[in-house]
């Protein structure tokens, strides 16, 4: 590699552009001030000035009134936990009562961008304080799994994390259950892009994020945009895999925008046309290509609400790993 090829790779394909390497510098500086204990990130200005200009007057996620966020169950066990419908049909014929305590379940693998592809995949939902004795069917399912449930204590090798719960219960509280039961969004932790979907009634497991909220069908069509895409490309940790953790403690970080209820409005339409396509025909050309219209209109929309240039776009769009 030659010196100018070095420049390049170090310094920006546009270094050619410059005359020296003082003159770049000068132009491309960043000046960092007040920096407070809070997370701060270092961008090229033109991104830096897109990311002030999409917080500004915009509310972060986590300050949204009447918006909650929850993690997915740790069951401390999936093995045991989770099952299929050929057991869960086992269960509920042995005894109907098992049918109380089963749970359509999520993964993360089964949420996708605007849809969530049930997979009749179940929860043994068997939460603190439950009287097992009221399930036999299930009492007798888990026991098979006893030793591997029983939480450790005093040195054990085999067995759930320390704790107060019995080897039947779910290994964590999980005091939020009942928002698992409302329309609510979900979505996945560790992506390449937005994944999040419109749920009611499926609980879901860690590593997912559930978030209910009184306006879901609006911040659907934000959170999926190359708007938020891009925003949280800027602020999220990279697994190093080529995918990054679009965790609770990033995703709450978001600036959204109030729209006037009939922008608002609209959005939530646009919404309703994508979600109107059944999952298990996503592939289909023909589905894929509307589908892909009405995101253009929804992307769009919320650069307008933004009150992003052509210029500001065409630097998220390049910026973006899908086009």
């Amino acid at each position: 590699m030659n010196q100018n090829s070095l420049k390049a790779a170090v310094f920006g394909d546009d270094f050619k552009e410059y005359n020296s390497i003082s003159r770049y510098l000068d132009v491309k500086k960043v000046i960092l001030e007040q920096l407070d204990s809070d997370p701060w990130i270092i961008l090229p200005k033109e991104h830096l000035k897109i990311k002030i200009k999409l917080e500004n007057n915009s509310p972060k996620l986590k300050d949204i009134p009447n918006l909650n966020f929850y993690r997915g169950i740790l069951t401390g066990y999936n093995d045991a936990f989770i099952i299929d419908k050929k057991t869960k049909d086992e269960l509920v014929n042995e005894d109907s009562k098992s049918s109380e305590i089963i749970k359509p379940l999520l993964r993360g693998r089964n949420i996708g961008r605007w849809f969530k592809d049930f997979k009749e995949i179940y929860l043994i939902f068997t939460r603190r304080g439950i009287d097992i004795n009221e399930y036999p069917a299930i009492k007798k399912y888990l026991e098979q799994f006893k030793e591997r449930l029983n939480p450790k204590n005093h040195g054990q090798k085999i067995g759930r994390k320390p704790g107060d719960y019995e080897w039947y219960e779910i290994q964590d509280t999980i005091a939020y259950y009942k928002e698992f039961y409302k329309e609510k969004l979900v979505w996945l932790a560790i992506t390449d892009q937005p994944k999040f979907a419109l749920d009611n009634g499926s609980f879901v497991i860690a590593p997912a994020y559930i978030m209910v909220s009184n306006f879901n069908r609006y911040l659907l069509a934000i959170l999926n945009s190359k708007v938020s895409e891009w925003y949280l490309d800027k602020i999220t940790s990279s697994t190093g895999m080529g995918t990054n953790q679009w965790t609770k403690i990033f995703v709450e970080q978001l600036p959204i925008k109030e729209a006037p209820k009939k922008e608002q409005k609209i959005l939530e339409e646009l919404v309703d046309e994508i979600l109107k396509f059944d999952v298990q025909n996503l592939d289909d050309p023909n589905n894929r290509l509307v589908i892909d219209k009405i995101e253009d209109k929804i992307n769009q929309r919320v650069y307008d609400l933004y009150g992003m240039t052509n210029e500001e776009i065409e630097i998220i769009e390049n910026n973006l790993k899908r086009h």
